[in-house]
């Protein structure tokens, strides 16, 4: 990554400058543009030293190089394939929860799920079905454009449990031999931990692979295709938290930080981690 680095690093001998000229120009009483272009440089400065810092980690890439191939290149480039929309579909998703910050908590419900959504679809989990329930519509046009099967929920208001079920019977109808279960208002879940998951299971034998936050196991899980019939037991022993905790001595773990677990059922929740991150930075 050095020739990227060198780039962002030439930012900063351009913007800097320009911006003391653009100063000198307006006499000194324009601090805005001033400031704005002196604080390019600034993040010019700060992409190039990290680019600069991880070519250093990762070594020589093909692109560093005058003689490499062009099969040297070849294989998976992240998590993304090169045509995959779903880069485009978490940008927005960014888009809406800082828009949320300065619209409405109602905003930032809906980014949330549209990340988790498109994080499910970039770490491989196909086919992808999302439950809708309360106000369907709406969450079905904010997902306008994203491949995935939607499954109506008729009796949302008895729980998650019920959309589970309802999500496991139309898994069931599919060859899917596992089913990853994520909620859509948990805004941290990543598309590594959804992924990580699904390595466990495949490389092991486990039915079931769960998340373990510090002690506390909560979604994402894993469900192998055998646990199905179990999930959807309509009350009682089909809770997730009961199948959980009958095949925990069989059961694969991942574990993540704590903060990883924080959820938005009310607005409450989204003003204090609001709060929570204005305070961070």
């Amino acid at each position: 990554m050095k020739i990227e680095s060198w780039i962002f690093g030439a930012g900063v001998f351009f913007f800097v400058p320009v911006s003391l000229v653009y100063g000198f120009l307006t006499n000194w009483h324009e601090w805005v543009g001033t400031l704005g272009i002196l604080l390019v440089g600034g993040l010019a400065g700060m992409i190039g030293g990290y680019l600069g810092f991880t070519g250093k980690r990762v070594g020589m890439r093909p692109e560093d190089r005058n003689d490499a191939e062009i099969h040297e290149g070849a294989g998976e480039q992240g998590h993304f394939s090169p045509w995959s929309w779903w880069p485009l579909v978490l940008g927005l998703a960014c888009a809406g929860g800082f828009l949320g910050l300065a619209v409405g908590f109602w905003i930032t419900f809906i980014a949330a799920g549209l990340a988790v959504v498109a994080r499910a679809a970039a770490a491989g989990v196909d086919p992808l079905i999302v439950v809708v329930g309360h106000e369907a519509d709406r969450v079905k046009q904010a997902l306008d454009g994203i491949s995935y099967t939607p499954v109506f929920n008729a009796e949302y208001e008895r729980g998650v449990n019920s959309s589970l079920r309802a999500g496991i019977h139309a898994a069931s109808e599919t060859p899917a031999q596992a089913a990853v279960v994520v909620l859509a208002d948990m805004p941290f879940v990543t598309t590594e931990m959804i992924a990580t998951l699904l390595g466990k299971y495949r490389r092991g034998e486990a039915p079931l692979v769960i998340s373990d936050y510090e002690g506390v196991n909560a979604p994402p899980m894993l469900y192998d295709r055998s646990l199905f019939d179990e999930l959807s037991v309509p009350e009682g022993h089909g809770c997730g938290k009961q199948v959980v905790k009958r095949h925990r001595q069989e059961a694969e773990s991942a574990t993540w930080p704590a903060e990883a677990l924080t959820d938005l059922d009310v607005p409450e929740d989204y003003e204090r981690l609001k709060a929570s991150m204005e305070r961070r930075g």
